[in-house]
């Protein structure tokens, strides 16, 4: 082989190794790619229960990752594969801050990160265990509603974050009425923790969230309510309520066919002293449950506190009715308290005036008398009383005067 030609072998290859490096520089560049909401998980967090503690809450869940490399590598991840954590191994009660940690598959490196520590709040560990309700979605009809026939668990333990669990109301169960047909069957579902108005609560644990519930389609059909309340008023307080007039139930046709009315237990409101909403509890025969429509019917019971009010009126301030043609009468002198009993807003705008005390004298002739006095006002006053109750009255023929 000539010199020349060792020479452009020699340079062929260089020359091809140089293409080759341009080649690949250019068709495989380094690249970043942003991934957002790239959740953020906990770990060690055992170990914070082990010390009795739990999250309260979070500055945030989510954060955005700017990774580097390779744009074949960059192409073949995805947000699934990129994992943020947050160490919960040396937290205390209150207010943490804690480094953020970002893992990536080989050969990717962390180009930036939008939030680099997380606050945590961190407070003492409750358990407790809450009923379960159930909850109906997707109701599609209101002549038909599913009724539940078997639950696998009816209480669920709940653990977290004291100030959490102290907000839970119950576990709420969810199935989907698109689930449920006219022949019965078991669905698996999941128990969450709720507070009073069915909203979720995060960061709670349950244990053995998940059960099943035997369900099928009934009927439903709405009928008159009769709320039973006793002890609405005494010399305190002031109580009325308003009350639902009708309940929609549910059941085989054969259950439903003869209920007319439903009535409910006895709801005593003595002890009412502010206003406030009651449950109602509906008595129900065997096989016939309540529609999710009439679940967590309330009594809406308004109590006002009585107040007194006093008044001192004379012998001037009394009127003599039926008095016969041809009699005069006289009033002995005197002062007469009037004590008022009503609810606030009445009270606060009671003048004398707004009193009228009387004395009936139909059928008496001529004569002395001590005669009640009757009080009276057109405002809705609770309890009316005069002191001294009774009144001399001296009634003389006009002619004799």
């Amino acid at each position: 082989m000539t010199d020349n030609r060792k020479i452009n072998i020699a340079l062929s290859i260089i020359l091809a190794i140089i293409l080759w490096a341009y080649v690949i520089s250019e068709a495989n560049p380094t690249t970043t790619k942003m991934f957002k909401d790239v959740t953020i998980t906990y770990v060690n967090t055992e170990i914070m229960d082990e010390n009795g503690y739990a999250i309260l809450s979070s500055e945030f869940e989510t954060v955005n990752v700017t990774v580097r490399g390779k744009r074949s590598l960059i192409s073949d991840i995805n947000v699934e594969d990129i994992l943020v954590t947050a160490d919960m191994m040396d937290v205390a009660k209150g207010e943490n801050e804690i480094r953020l940690s970002v893992v990536l598959p080989d050969n990717i490196m962390l180009d930036s990160i939008n939030k680099k520590n997380l606050e945590v709040s961190i407070e003492q560990k409750a358990t407790k265990e809450f009923r379960s309700q159930i909850k109906f979605i997707n109701l599609s009809s209101a002549q038909e509603e599913p009724i539940v026939i078997e639950q696998a668990k009816q209480e669920f333990i709940v653990s977290g974050a004291e100030t959490l669990v102290d907000s839970v109301n119950h576990t709420q169960i969810m199935v989907d009425a698109n689930d449920i047909n006219d022949e019965m069957r078991t669905l698996k579902v999941t128990a969450v923790p709720v507070d009073k108005n069915g909203i979720e609560i995060m960061n709670l644990a349950v244990e053995d969230a998940e059960t099943t519930v035997t369900v099928v389609n009934c009927k439903t059909k709405t009928v008159k309510l009769n709320v039973n309340v006793e002890n609405e008023e005494d010399d305190k307080y002031q109580r009325t309520y308003t009350s639902p007039k009708t309940i929609t139930i549910k059941g085989y046709d054969e259950y439903l066919s003869d209920i007319k009315v439903v009535e409910t237990e006895v709801i005593d409101i003595s002890s009412v002293t502010e206003s406030q909403k009651i449950s109602v509890v509906p008595i129900l025969p065997s096989n016939v449950y309540v529609a999710d429509v009439s679940k967590g019917l309330k009594l809406d019971v308004l109590a006002e506190e009585y107040l007194s009010k006093e008044f001192s009126l004379t012998e001037k301030n009394i009127k003599i009715r039926n008095l016969a043609n041809g009699l005069t009468s006289e009033i002995k002198p005197g002062n007469f308290q009037i004590n008022l009993v009503a609810t606030g807003d009445i009270i606060s705008g009671l003048v004398a005036s707004d009193i009228v005390l009387s004395i009936d004298v139909e059928d008496l002739s001529v004569g002395s008398y001590y005669l009640e006095l009757i009080p009276s006002t057109e405002k809705e006053i609770y309890k009316i009383k005069v002191i001294p109750n009774k009144i001399s009255v001296e009634l003389s023929d006009k002619n004799n005067i």
